[in-house]
């Protein structure tokens, strides 16, 4: 709950309260992004005072594109098949979809190893 109480006095206050610095006031209304991953519950006061967007997955085809980006010189079957993987792990719902967030690190190591 400490940070959830730093981010509501920087939201409500435009202020900080450092017990080794003081409080410390901004000049101008400051930007916060809050990101998450959804593992836990934002109070209602600080819900209040955000504004949501949510962005999800890449379809096939962006991922397709994000994979060749990231993985110079990969085949293209390789690629397509990755990104119908990809697209199908994260439609299973995991509750930790840690491997299928960033798959052309493993792609790396397939295509362009000796």
């Amino acid at each position: 709950m400490e940070t959830e109480a730093l981010l509501l006095e920087v939201l409500s206050d435009f202020q900080i309260s450092v017990p080794e610095l003081g409080t410390i006031v901004a000049r101008q209304a400051p930007l916060v992004f809050l990101t998450s991953n959804a593992t836990r519950e934002l109070s209602d006061a600080l819900r209040r005072r955000c504004l949501y967007l949510h962005l999800d997955y890449p379809d096939p085809d962006r991922e397709r594109q994000i994979i060749e980006l990231r993985v110079p010189g990969i085949m293209p079957a390789l690629t397509r098949q990755a990104a119908r993987i990809v697209h199908a792990l994260r439609s299973l719902d995991l509750h930790s979809p840690r491997a299928s967030r960033k798959p052309w690190t493993g792609l790396a190591a397939l295509c362009c190893s000796a």
